[in-house]
């Protein structure tokens, strides 16, 4: 009598190809069950491709860029999602600032395999993340983040300190400056360099996520799952290379939410804890009787308040004669609104006087942070960490190209996180005053 073959004696071609069989059957069946929608009208967008729709057409990076000139509104499709870029502020607001589009996307790779739906930034819109949401206000409101100024006050201080002994490395000097402010604020954790164990893992744990939530990254994203069923259990038997990205990503979204949360617990036990965010909601009453559901929500309300991720209809929507179907995936396009010659006169050139005037332009305040409902929670306090470390900067030191150089182009880093690309210049004291702070 024979054996049946085990999944480890397939052949790896055979599972391939079985694997692309059915991909492409799906794809089919769920192209015909969505025919009704053809007929109803999408915003213009580029014309999209048979079953992958325009997942080709995406630029590796910069897409903003790509898709600016085509309209306040673009629709896009990929495997059966649709997409709709808004290019618009005012659209923007129309349509972010309501609850019927606050949920999020399904993200496979990101969310349900690597972990980070569990996050305020990418879960669902429901209970747990009002609980988040609830918790959260409490101690990040505009009044409750003047707590955090003295680490603020200290933190920059200490920036400046740094970069007088060694200006030339002043792009992974703030960017530390920054995670380390963000560590001492949130846990009470004061991390001593750039190699620090919590920053090296938050640093490569968002890496990943950044990646992992490009539209084309990973195939099991454009996979047209049916239903809402957990998809984990069907994906271990496949035997494809992205599990091992699950397994690395799973792993630092562990240690980046649940390490400092647990020296945050283990520090208040044996009374050596610092004053912080987390330690201000353990003290608070949140409602939460089982303390290993209280103590996972916290973990995640303290370790991921980011704003700023895609939005989705949680109903089909009419907007301005469009049709915008249920679960279609919203996405403000920040650098387009930020460089709209309407809102911004000449929006290349640096102009802080365009926000002093008495009828000031557009606040980038209505719009970096996101809308309506999920709205970063922690915009307050990042403003506050801006603004205290740009003005100790500028009073500290004279920042100027190099010696015939002129100044250097803008370029940016592509992906989920964007950063300005590191740039050559002169930082020198700016007065006598400033040596006091050295080391």
């Amino acid at each position: 009598m024979s054996t049946p073959l085990t999944t480890a004696e397939i052949p790896a071609p055979f599972i391939v190809s079985a694997l692309v069989a059915v991909l492409i059957c799906i794809f089919i069946i769920r192209s015909y069950e969505t025919s009704s929608y053809r007929s109803l009208r999408y915003p213009p967008g580029p014309h999209p491709l048979p079953i992958v729709g325009n997942i080709f057409q995406f630029p590796a990076s910069r897409w903003w860029l790509k898709f600016t000139e085509l309209g306040p509104l673009v629709h896009l499709s990929v495997a059966n999602k649709h997409i709709v870029l808004i290019n618009s502020q005012e659209m923007a607001a129309e349509l972010l600032d309501r609850t019927s589009t606050a949920d999020r996307p399904l993200l496979l790779m990101a969310g349900e395999l690597m972990g980070f739906d569990a996050s305020i930034a990418f879960i669902g819109y429901g209970e747990r993340w009002r609980t988040y949401r609830r918790i959260s206000n409490k101690v990040m409101s505009v009044s409750s983040v003047k707590m955090y100024s003295e680490t603020l006050a200290r933190e920059a201080i200490r920036l400046v300190s740094t970069l007088l002994d060694d200006p030339h490395s002043y792009s992974e000097q703030i960017r530390f400056s920054l995670g380390r402010t963000i560590m001492e604020a949130i846990y009470g954790i004061d991390c001593l360099s750039p190699d620090d164990t919590y920053i090296k893992v938050a640093e490569e744990t968002l890496e990943n996520i950044s990646h992992a939530v490009i539209p084309g990254s990973y195939m099991v994203d454009v996979i047209p799952w049916h239903s809402t069923e957990p998809k984990v259990k069907y994906l271990p038997y496949i035997g494809l290379p992205f599990q091992r990205h699950v397994r690395l990503g799973r792993k630092q979204l562990k240690l980046m939410v649940g390490r400092p949360f647990q020296h945050v617990l283990r520090t208040r036990l044996d009374g050596t804890a610092r004053p912080s965010f987390t330690s201000s909601i353990l003290d608070g009453e949140i409602g939460l009787a089982d303390s290993s559901e209280r103590d996972d929500i916290m973990s995640w309300a303290a370790g991921t308040m980011y704003g700023g991720v895609a939005h989705v209809c949680r109903d089909d929507i009419e907007y301005k004669d469009y049709h915008l179907p249920k679960g279609t995936i919203l996405i403000s396009n920040v650098w387009s609104i930020s460089q709209n010659s309407s809102y911004y006169e000449d929006p290349q050139a640096f102009n802080p006087d365009r926000f002093l005037k008495e009828h000031a332009e557009l606040d980038p305040f209505n719009f970096a942070f996101g809308y309506g409902p999920r709205i970063c929670l922690g915009r307050y306090f990042a403003i506050d960490q801006l603004y205290i470390v740009v003005a100790s900067l500028l009073w500290a030191f004279v920042i100027t190209p190099l010696e015939k150089e002129s100044l250097p182009h803008p370029s940016y880093t592509s992906g989920f996180i964007s950063a300005p690309s590191p740039f050559r210049c002169n930082i020198a004291p700016r007065h006598d005053g400033v040596e006091y702070l050295r080391r």
